[in-house]
């Protein structure tokens, strides 16, 4: 992929996560990318000024039809969104 061409659309908790989610994507005909899977492991082990979650980016012309995949799997898990969670 292109960095031009590249959206972060998904943060995740842990490796795990990420790839659940990309492999997820992938099976919707959806290009993903996991990043920052073995960064977690260097956390203490130098300085870090942000956080080192993996990332789950896909391609910029993906991101409309990504997003409504992942808007629905929250409904189909119950899963709250952020302004559910922060009431």
């Amino acid at each position: 992929m292109d960095d031009s061409d590249i959206v972060e659309i998904y943060s995740a908790a842990n490796s795990i996560e990420a790839y659940a989610m990309a492999n997820a994507l992938k099976a919707a005909g959806v290009k993903a990318r996991v990043v920052n899977e073995f960064v977690q492991m260097g956390v203490g082990l130098m300085p870090c000024t942000q956080p080192v979650t993996p990332k789950v980016w896909i391609r910029r012309e993906d991101e409309a039809h990504a997003r409504g995949l992942l808007k629905q799997w929250k409904v189909d898990a119950k899963i709250p969104s952020q302004q559910q969670q922060s009431e």
